[in-house]
């Protein structure tokens, strides 16, 4: 049977009643910058920097965005979406496993890149459920954009979440991944076959057409292709 306990949900529930998806930019970015830094340096994934910020080149691209999550005003955590419509988008994930996902553009479909997954280590230790909140972002994105698959640069030790949560498959053993010292392995997540099972186990996951423009709307993250239920 496909479920949680009632706690689980609840808790993600009532947390997402006390947050704020914001897509930055200008001092909001810097932060986002600054956490990402403090995060993958502590875990010893990228080399020391003297300014405190890891940015790199696909920071800023059309097919981007940068994404906060505050709890009660402060930034809790971030992460990163790309939207991969054509062989020529460029994407962290993307760049790296581009033989594994050629076969997914060729045929026409969109991918969500969600990549630079970071988190305050203070708030998350407070904040149960803060991962969920963080990588709903994902499902927003891809049903801002109408993107049928989602791909997930991924650690050993991560792959077990990404299963369980959007039933993502392994598609490829770890390689080197841009500007980090550690190998990511690819997951691929199916939007289209597995959307009605991801709502079911996790239905904190759903999101209305409303939210998605609040949040994807101004920036016009890849073009709107559907519109979700309201």
């Amino acid at each position: 049977m496909i479920g949680k306990s009632v706690g689980f949900a609840d808790g993600v529930k009532d947390l997402l009643g006390r947050i704020e998806y914001k897509a930055v930019s200008g001092n909001d970015l810097d932060a986002v910058l600054r956490l990402r830094y403090e995060a993958y340096a502590k875990e010893g994934a990228i080399e020391p920097c003297e300014d405190r910020r890891f940015l790199d080149d696909y920071d800023g691209l059309q097919n981007s965005a940068n994404i906060g999550v505050y709890f009660e005003g402060e930034l809790a955590g971030a992460i990163r979406i790309h939207v991969i419509s054509s062989l020529e988008d460029k994407s962290p994930t993307g760049d790296v496993f581009r033989d594994c996902i050629e076969q997914y553009l060729a045929a026409g479909e969109r991918i969500v890149d969600a990549n630079r997954f970071v988190v305050d280590y203070a708030l998350a230790r407070r904040l149960r459920y803060l991962a969920n909140v963080l990588t709903r972002v994902t499902m927003m994105a891809g049903g801002w954009c109408g993107a049928r698959y989602s791909i997930f640069a991924v650690r050993p030790e991560h792959q077990a979440f990404y299963s369980k949560t959007f039933f993502a498959e392994r598609v490829a053993m770890a390689r080197s991944y841009p500007g980090l010292t550690k190998d990511f392995g690819l997951m691929v997540g199916d939007f289209q076959r597995d959307l009605d099972k991801i709502v079911a186990r996790n239905p904190f996951y759903e999101s209305s057409a409303a939210e998605q423009d609040r949040l994807f709307g101004k920036i016009n993250l890849g073009g709107r292709m559907s519109v979700a239920a309201e």
